[in-house]
């Protein structure tokens, strides 16, 4: 099969870096041609696209010009809008698509009640790490660092700038968090669009590879929540930073929403759900109380499930079964 990988941005995107070339690297599509972002006139020589998220208008005649042809559409969104100027093409690649691909089920049942489609699969999104550095491609298979204590423990939050009200909301709710110094990772451009009611935080500058501001000696908890008032389109969101997290030795304290109430159980580990009757300081407390034994066997026990479920090969071999099954010879 050849198959045109069309994405919305570049790589430092996380949307395109989990929905499309993490998952196009896997090794999983050896016997396939892909393409990242072909020019429009080589068209002809595919049988499928794949359009991540796009919306422009010249995507929409693309997807159109496929069907028309004969050729195969999948079109994956993680996004949605209430805005009339997004969701008229957001719906549009909808309906021209074959297949819509989504992260999640609670998005599945949002896009369904939008437009009708039936053909609308889920599936998640890559556990966010390079990890197709070919010099560590088996970095997925390797066993996690053990923790043997701590030295202190300290409150982490990775994000996109525009998201960080979640968590300053949390942290602004309960004076208690003063007693925790907090490091908050994002794009440090306006630093002010980050500030933090809080005694001892400190702003650093997000990348690929920001798991590498963690001290093997320390404890870390990230507070993450999906039911911030001020977003209402926050519910929709995926467990991504959730698996980030943990494969990073990171204790996610989520917040009881669709997607991190769902892996929650699955890693039989509803104590990191906090709600509206659970304040997430006395999780963090409790937890923190805990040996460095049950930590190692938190982090093992999960890690195992996540590279099962959300390495590059697990994700890839999903989409790929999801084409195989409507192949144009």
């Amino acid at each position: 099969m050849k198959i045109a990988a069309y994405t919305d941005s570049g790589i430092q995107m996380a949307s395109s870096r989990l929905r499309s070339f993490y998952v196009f690297q896997s090794p999983v599509w050896q016997d396939h041609d892909v393409v990242f972002n072909p020019k429009f006139v080589s068209i002809n020589s595919f049988q499928y696209l794949h359009l991540q998220k796009v919306l422009k208008p010249r995507f929409i005649l693309l997807a159109l010009y496929a069907r028309l042809t004969g050729k195969k559409v999948i079109y994956d969104i993680d996004d949605q809008t209430n805005k009339i100027k997004y969701l008229i093409p957001l719906l549009l690649m909808v309906f021209l698509a074959n297949t819509v691909v989504t992260d999640t089920e609670l998005r599945k049942k949002y896009l369904y009640r939008k437009t009708r489609k039936k053909n609308i699969v889920v599936i998640p999104g890559v556990l966010d790490i390079n990890q197709y550095d070919f010099e560590k491609k088996n970095l997925l298979r390797v066993a996690p660092r053990e923790l043997e204590g701590k030295e202190k423990s300290i409150i982490i939050w990775v994000g996109n700038v525009d998201n960080f009200n979640s968590f300053k909301t949390l942290i602004d709710a309960d004076e208690r968090f003063s007693q925790y110094e907090i490091v908050v990772v994002t794009d440090i451009t306006n630093p002010s669009r980050v500030e933090l009611n809080h005694p001892n935080y400190t702003i650093k500058q997000w990348s690929i590879n920001w798991a590498s501001y963690l001290n093997n000696e320390n404890r870390y908890f990230m507070l993450l929540n999906h039911n911030d008032i001020n977003d209402k389109n926050s519910i929709y969101k995926s467990e991504v930073k959730m698996i980030s997290a943990i494969y990073n030795l990171v204790m996610p304290i989520v917040s009881n929403s669709y997607a991190y109430f769902a892996l929650a159980g699955k890693l039989n580990s509803e104590f990191l759900v906090f709600d509206k009757d659970t304040a997430p300081f006395d999780i963090i407390v409790k937890i923190d109380s805990k040996d460095s034994k049950f930590f190692n066997n938190f982090f093992n026990h999960s890690i195992s499930y996540i590279n099962q479920n959300y390495s590059s090969d697990a994700v890839a071999k999903k989409l790929l079964n999801l084409i195989k099954s409507s192949y144009i010879k």
